[in-house]
């Protein structure tokens, strides 16, 4: 649309005029946009226009005129100039056209327009965002500007407790009027976008301040306010009303819903936490810290929380973070009730307040425990654990059990209990997703903590998970034929039933929720293992998931084959090699039995091995030259135990399923090859040899098969060396014509 190019245009202009290093001019582009929005839609200047209202007393009122949609894209476009202002002057010049409009734009008139609806999500949201983010970036960049900012962001904050108690609010939504309700949601929109912009750039404000301005914003969200919010926004949604303004908020409402975002006492409270987990953060480390990692990872990382150069707290501060997140807490737990009868997404913003509430009191324990109660914290965490609708919110999972290891790092106590309770959890929870993959590193961090003992413990006790049911033989195993070719090779497994593992039991109903369940498990046991990277650990987990196979179910079976690729790469030779045939074997058995699904378990297995190996890893190597070895063994008279010859076709498919894997680890390798030693020799000798039995097995380019595979071929193909090798070139006969390879089968 016209006026949305518009606005980028303008957005554009403003940044690029504010990163030149040339001095600002009254011609340049800055100078005129200044003037563009100086002047109201009569021509008269803002201030005149003030002074006529009556409202002219230190920063010009100039919420009562109107703001045109123009004039809101101009102003748009100076805030996105803020952060990119190269001097000094140019700044303060900049803040002299902000500061004011920042301090009433909770009141702004906007004036009616069809192109509102592209200022997303609401002007009085983009709008206020856009001038907190523009003032606080040009007070960080420039100190001397600092108290000036300051000064502009309190006088707003300010404005709207005035605003707040100038509005009777009153408890009962049906007494509330129309244009109650409006400044209620302007009040409330704008406030929104205050607290998101101060989020990232809370840093801004020194230990004083931020008491400040947490204090007199905890005054204004006060609980009856909060509850005048909803009422206000409810009214707006159920109103039957064709007034302009009426239908204009209820698409406001339903554009916020839209988005994940209903209007709401709920959002305000969520940007009001989200706020205040950066004040938290800030009293453990430094800003720099956590613009790549957030508070939960910062304090698992083991980095130091308590350096003297920038501990930024006192006791005041961290008194008023517990009790409002304490508070807070209170408030959820007081309308649990009113949250199972909303939607969706407001239940999802409850648990992000839960979730935001949760860190920013944990924040404060690491700084203080005497302050904030340990004892108490923990309550909340069991509780919420307890409760499998909360816990099925993925990022209310993650705070609770991230939260639970962090608590467990400063008590034994805890991780002692820990280390029984969440492998109980993993199995009994119904937890599904990334939830599952949390929690198995939670516990992996968790059993760190106390011994290595301790972690193998813990995989018994959700190895013994999988012995449920094991006299079934369900699984593959159990679909072999009569020779055996399917069977799992037992005497390869160094697992046994370990009775140090606490018994769980699996109480579920159904065969879907037993495969999930198991599925858990499984990926529970690859996580702790990925996470400890320890020599004895990997080859345990490995060993234990592949004497499962066949015990259980298929589903089951087809999941340990995809999980045990991840544990590969951190376990040693012997145990890569034993996997890689596991993987031939029943790749070889799929193909035979026509057997679709197995055969892409196993495929993504290999592509997922061969990603996950760096080519600096000694394991790449012994993967490239199986690769390579199994793909010449194709088609061979001796590869079948009960066939005199070889059955073409399926060798041929056989080796498409190689060609992916072997593609990745060839395109990962360098294109210089500087070693001459006798490893490379044989790699090049095996690539020419697997060159001749793909071509043999009809792997070209015209075939529908090579066709599949064009992708992987020309990968390889850009990646091999000739294959005539040069210390032939002048005989008569080259070793293509002498090749075994090529003379298979010729008799």
């Amino acid at each position: 649309p016209s006026q949305d190019l518009r606005g980028r245009a303008l957005g554009k202009i403003a940044a690029l005029s504010a990163s030149s290093t040339h001095k600002q001019s009254e011609q340049s582009d800055l100078s005129k946009l200044y003037q563009a929005c100086s002047k109201d839609k009569n021509g008269l200047s803002k201030s005149s226009t003030s002074s006529r209202n009556g409202l002219s007393n230190g920063y010009v009122s100039l919420s009562s005129a109107p703001m045109t949609v123009e004039e809101l894209y101009v102003l748009l476009a100076l805030c996105k100039a803020g952060p990119k202002i190269n001097e000094l002057h140019a700044a303060r010049a900049l803040l002299t056209q902000l500061l004011p409009y920042l301090s009433e734009v909770h009141e702004q008139a906007i004036a009616p327009s069809p192109f509102l609806r592209l200022v997303e999500p609401s002007p009085w949201e983009a709008l206020t965002y856009g001038l907190v983010v523009a003032v606080l970036a040009i007070g960080i960049k420039y100190p001397p500007l600092h108290g000036i900012v300051y000064d502009g962001v309190i006088k707003y904050i300010e404005n709207c407790r005035s605003s707040a108690s100038r509005l009777h609010y009153s408890e009962s939504y049906s007494d509330l009027k129309p244009q109650q309700t409006f400044e209620i949601g302007a009040l409330s929109i704008s406030l929104i976008g205050l607290l998101e912009a101060s989020a990232s750039h809370f840093h801004f404000f020194t230990v004083p301040e931020r008491l400040k301005v947490v204090t007199s914003l905890r005054q204004i969200l006060t609980e009856r306010f909060l509850v005048c919010v909803e009422g206000a926004f409810s009214s707006i949604r159920t109103s039957e009303s064709n007034v302009r303004a009426c239908r204009e908020w209820k698409q406001y409402t339903k554009y916020y819903a839209s988005s994940g975002r209903p209007l709401g006492a709920m959002l305000l409270q969520m940007g009001f936490m989200k706020m205040l987990v950066s004040c938290s953060s800030l009293q453990i480390s430094t800003v720099e810290t956590f613009q790549h990692i957030d508070l939960l990872d910062f304090l698992m990382s083991g980095q130091p929380t308590h350096p003297a150069a920038y501990q930024e707290y006192n006791v005041d501060q961290v008194q008023l973070l517990s009790e409002i997140a304490a508070d807070e807490m209170r408030l959820l737990e007081d309308g649990a009730d009113y949250l199972q009868l909303g939607s969706a997404w407001q239940q999802r913003l409850a648990s992000a307040v839960k979730g935001y509430a949760l860190t920013v009191f944990l924040g404060c324990i690491i700084v203080d425990e005497e302050v904030a109660d340990m004892d108490v914290f923990m309550s909340w965490l069991e509780e919420t654990m307890a409760d499998p609708v909360q816990m099925a919110d993925n990022d209310l999972a993650c705070v609770v059990l991230r939260s639970m290891s962090v608590v467990a790092k400063i008590s034994p106590t805890v991780a002692s209990s820990l280390s029984r309770s969440l492998p109980r959890f993993i199995v009994q929870g119904g937890i599904k997703g990334s939830t599952i993959a949390i929690a198995a590193e939670c516990l992996a961090f968790i059993l760190q903590l106390l011994s290595q003992d301790a972690v193998i413990t813990g995989l018994y006790s959700l190895g013994n998970v999988l012995s449920v049911g094991s006299g079934a033989e369900r699984g593959i195993a159990s679909s072999a034929p009569s020779d055996g070719t399917l069977n799992v090779p037992r005497n390869s497994v160094r697992y046994t039933q370990h009775s140090s593992g606490s018994a769980i039991s699996l109480d579920v109903s159904g065969d879907e929720d037993t495969s999930a369940a198991y599925g858990s498990v499984i990926r529970a046991i690859v996580s702790v293992a990925t996470t400890c990277k320890d020599s004895k650990v990997t080859p345990l987990a490995l060993s234990m998931l592949i004497q499962k196979l066949g015990r259980i179910s298929m589903a089951v079976d087809l999941q340990i084959i995809v999980e045990t690729a991840l544990l590969a790469p951190y376990g040693e030779e012997v145990e890569l090699k034993s996997l890689l045939k596991l993987y031939d074997r029943f790749a070889h058995d799929a193909v035979l039995q026509n057997n679709d699904t197995l055969l892409d378990s196993v495929t993504k297995a290999r592509v997922q091995l061969a990603n996950a190996l760096p080519p600096e890893s000694a394991l790449h190597q012994v993967y490239f030259l199986h690769l390579l070895e199994t793909v010449v063994s194709k088609g061979d008279v001796h590869e079948s135990e009960n066939t005199h010859k070889a059955d073409v076709e399926l060798a041929a498919k056989e080796i498409g399923l190689l060609l992916r894997p072997l593609a990745i680890l060839t395109a990962s390798q360098p294109t210089t090859n500087t070693s001459n030693g006798l490893v490379d020799e044989n790699a090049e000798r095996l690539q020419r040899e697997s060159w001749f039995n793909i071509v043999v097995h009809g792997i070209i380019p015209g075939s529908a098969i090579g066709q599949k595979h064009a992708s992987e071929l020309q990968t390889l193909a850009t990646r091999s060396r000739p294959l005539v090798t040069e210390d032939r070139a002048d005989h008569l006969e080259s070793d293509i014509d002498l090749n075994t390879v090529l003379r298979r089968g010729m008799n």
